[in-house]
């Protein structure tokens, strides 16, 4: 019992964000489940995440909340240099046109298709590329933070020569990916 004691008075930032996060995930999937079986009361949903939080807290080990609070602190400064980008490239009003097929009727009442331009933003235009883009990024800011430790990997150490190698061929995909896009 002096233990767990121990353990509330020592918790930091992490913790309690870890702990937030477990009662949060928690409590929604208590609230959107199917009714037969599950609490109807709120307060017992609520019961139970605590719990469940609870468990979660002191169940995990300190390597994971080092590498959970290093993960999210590369992140925000992703979101945040996204946000910033966008911003610029709004202020400045860089638009891409973008095709969009629309349905529409003839003067004899059939449905025909025509492809009107439209204005989109950067984003929406290369929504796909960002994304794969984006999860590159998470997944390197997992390895990055330790993430291989944890899950048994052993840790890859790149050197310059290395990224200048992988930026290379990852230029290459780019440009063959968008050159069969173009077709």
């Amino acid at each position: 019992m002096a233990d767990i004691f121990s353990s509330l008075a020592t918790l930091g930032f992490p913790q309690i964000l870890l702990w937030l996060l477990t009662f949060a995930v928690v409590y929604g999937v208590l609230s959107h489940v199917g009714e037969k079986g599950m609490p109807k009361s709120n307060a017992a949903r609520a019961i139970i995440s605590m719990v469940a939080a609870f468990m979660v807290l002191f169940g995990t080990p300190a390597a994971l909340i080092t590498v959970m609070t290093k993960m999210s602190a590369s992140l925000i400064l992703v979101v945040v240099a996204l946000l910033i980008m966008i911003v610029f490239l709004e202020v400045l009003g860089v638009k891409f046109s973008r095709e969009v097929e629309t349905i529409g009727l003839d003067k004899e009442g059939r449905p025909v298709k025509t492809k009107t331009p439209v204005n989109v933003s950067l984003f929406e235009k290369y929504m796909l590329e960002f994304g794969v883009i984006l999860l590159l990024l998470v997944v390197y800011i997992f390895f990055a933070s330790g993430g291989a430790d944890l899950i048994g990997m052993p840790r890859l150490y790149f050197n310059q020569q290395t990224i200048a190698t992988l930026a290379f061929f990852g230029v290459i995909i780019a440009a063959i990916m968008w050159m069969i896009k173009g077709k």
